[in-house]
């Protein structure tokens, strides 16, 4: 009896403390097997890292758009990538895009690669093919301090570096925000990309680039898509080059025409 009253206090502690954290939607846009096994890893390392937050997984790609009430008692939401461009405009894509244009300042918002597009695009913007073709690697993103509200700098000043106010980021993409729509602000920009880091109404954060994925995650999981996909179209030799610059550190940015 003993041991059954402690298991059963020590649940209502687990339980009690779960209640405590708070709850933030991941909307997962990409149901491709390979994900399966690390996008549970990926997303805990990503955004919950002091472990003190409840993600809750929906799959968009499966129809699970979360309603305005099903969120309630949510702090945040974040839009993950896709191997999908917005411009597919899929049934869940323009559900999600729906919703996210009717959340209030109540719930922060961030989107990644894909998710920062539809988020964008929700909000009028235009979504295009890069200027320099398909973009894989990192990039050394470089941000306007001036256009950015003070909560916001105060997220991102930890991890820009003092003297040049520069973020490098890993990217994959073949779109991009060619045009903002109204009252969407730039608050960072790259060589390949004009558009990386956008805010709108001082609750969604946007990035074009990758915190969510390692170089390894690269490597294995979206460069062998991409040349199977016929998006880079250079020999063999040049993909050797990029694949060890990636893997050592040295990897800037591939830019492949089409």
């Amino acid at each position: 009896k003993e041991h059954r009253g402690s298991f059963k206090l020590s649940y209502y502690n687990e339980y009690k403390s779960y209640l405590r954290k708070m709850k933030v939607a991941v909307i997962l846009c990409d149901g491709n097997e390979k994900w399966i096994d690390v996008i549970d890893n990926i997303c805990q390392s990503t955004l919950n890292i002091n472990g003190d937050i409840n993600l809750i997984y929906f799959k968009s790609y499966d129809g699970e758009i979360p309603t305005l009430d099903c969120l309630k008692g949510f702090k945040g939401l974040v839009v993950m990538g896709s191997k999908h461009s917005v411009n597919e405009e899929l049934p869940w894509m323009l559900a999600l895009e729906k919703l996210i244009s009717s959340l209030d300042q109540s719930i922060n918002v961030m989107g990644l690669c894909f998710g920062h597009q539809l988020i964008c695009k929700a909000f009028g913007s235009k979504i295009g093919k890069t200027e320099h073709g398909f973009i894989f690697g990192s990039a050394n993103i470089k941000f306007d301090m001036d256009a950015i509200p003070k909560s916001i700098k105060e997220v991102l000043k930890p991890h820009i570096s003092d003297d040049k106010l520069t973020l490098k980021l890993l990217e994959s993409h073949g779109d991009q925000v060619v045009e903002p729509g109204p009252g969407i602000v730039t608050i960072a920009s790259s060589q390949s990309c004009k558009h990386e880091f956008m805010l709108i109404k001082n609750h969604i954060l946007t990035m074009q680039g990758h915190p969510d994925l390692t170089k390894d995650l690269m490597m294995t999981k979206i460069w062998p898509a991409i040349l199977n996909r016929g998006l880079v179209k250079e020999d063999d030799r040049r993909r050797n080059q990029w694949k060890s610059r990636c893997r050592t550190g040295r990897y800037r940015l591939v830019e492949s025409s089409r």
